[in-house]
């Protein structure tokens, strides 16, 4: 069992850092270090009905692979996986 939720922890703490890292090392047109994510956190992406930062975010090569990546059956299985610990707290 100790075994399982190591494993459990670390398969988190590395997508944690996957998705942090894609989030913020995205490229934009701003120069921003933190790319699409300054203009999504401070609501500028969804003003009004302007949602060209937010596509600009999902238009990222990067971020479609990761979305591709999270459709996989690897990527279900750890959507399963985080959905389970989180029910469990």
């Amino acid at each position: 069992m100790k075994k399982k939720r190591n494993l459990l922890i670390a398969s988190f703490a590395l997508a944690a850092v996957l998705v942090v890292g894609q989030a913020a090392f995205a490229s934009n047109d701003t120069g921003s270090a933190r790319g699409g994510a300054d203009s999504m956190m401070n609501g500028s992406a969804m003003s009004g009905n302007d949602m060209s930062g937010m596509m600009q975010m999902m238009g990222n090569k990067d971020m479609q692979k990761m979305m591709t990546g999270m459709n996989s059956p690897e990527g279900k299985e750890m959507t399963k996986a985080c959905k389970a610990f989180m029910e469990s707290y």
